[in-house]
């Protein structure tokens, strides 16, 4: 831990499925604990996967979920190249 800072971030990734328990412990402090559950997270579809537009012509796309939205679902949209074409930032 930095000196002067009473937290730290840090990273895990996920190899496969299942679930797996982290502890963090010092000689003074103490233990601290947590379960992680690694799950499958549902695919996005954008549809179509190429698609040809004429410049300055609209395009429509379908975006997909795998499972009917229980909720309002936020999707954030990224476009490598605005100079190109505009699409929206979330859906």
């Amino acid at each position: 831990m930095p000196e002067g800072q009473t937290s730290a971030d840090l990273e895990v990734q996920a190899s496969s499925l299942g679930s797996t328990k982290i502890t963090a412990s010092h000689a003074t402090l103490g233990m601290a604990e947590t379960v992680i559950e690694v799950v499958s997270l549902p695919s996005l579809g954008l549809a179509p996967a190429s698609p040809t537009v004429g410049v300055n012509r609209n395009y429509p796309m379908t975006l997909s979920l795998p499972a009917p939205a229980a909720s309002n679902v936020a999707v954030r949209l990224d476009n490598a190249d605005t100079a190109v074409l505009s699409a929206p930032a979330a859906w």
